[in-house]
């Protein structure tokens, strides 16, 4: 059917279908129902994202998915377009766009937009939306050793407070469950850290010696 409003980016005009806007955003709703200049015109006008940005916003509406450059690029693009959804209130999208954000990052994290993805996520979004923070976080704990090598993450870091914030408090959890062991073979001693779902009398073996004795451990 014809459409009957209009998403103005720059020069790209999106024609779109008033029913559809309001099943995914009471912004865009108000904006076209209420005493605006909108409503009138049947148009509204967004002028601080990307046209890109906003056709994925626009695509979603009506396909509950968006395409995004196949490149590392895609994990900046994500975090815009969850900045997006966030601004019109569009919650499935923003959890799609977090999906995706985490996929990218993951795969992309040693690629040179890894540190603007990260800082997106920090300086688009209020501090209670912990949608990609927590995110950027773990990514970035996970991989630190080769992150604080590069120029990039480092200036990211220095430059965004509740991000450094948020990785001490990431490391000083995951730090409550390293313990400290010492091997009665090789006498060795050393700090194994556990994930969540391992209880650390299970380990089998010693990392250095690689003895399987189960009775080798010895707590310092």
């Amino acid at each position: 059917t014809l459409s009957d409003a209009v998403i103005r980016c720059g020069a790209r005009d999106f024609a779109v279908h008033s029913l559809i806007l309001y099943c995914h955003s009471e912004y865009f709703r108000k904006q076209l129902d209420g005493p605006w200049k909108e409503s009138s015109d049947r148009v509204i006008d967004i002028m601080d994202f990307d046209p890109t940005v906003v056709e994925a916003m626009t695509r979603f509406m009506y396909c509950f998915d968006y395409e995004s450059p196949a490149d590392p690029s895609a994990m900046v693009f994500h975090a815009k377009v969850y900045q997006i959804a966030d601004k019109y209130g569009i919650e499935a999208l923003k959890r799609l766009s977090a999906t995706k954000y985490r996929a990218s990052i993951d795969a992309g994290w040693e690629a040179d937009g890894f540190a603007t993805a990260v800082a997106l996520a920090y300086t688009t979004t209020p501090p209670g939306d912990r949608g990609l923070r927590d995110i950027a976080v773990e990514v970035a704990f996970n991989n630190i050793g080769t992150l604080m090598g590069q120029d990039a993450f480092c200036e990211t870091l220095s430059d965004n407070a509740d991000l450094a914030a948020n990785m001490i408090r990431f490391m000083h959890e995951k730090l409550e469950r390293v313990q400290e062991y010492k091997c009665s073979d090789c006498k060795r001693v050393f700090l194994i850290g556990f994930p969540e779902f391992q209880d650390p009398a299970r380990l089998d073996y010693c990392p250095v010696c690689k003895s399987w004795n189960t009775s080798w451990w010895i707590t310092p």
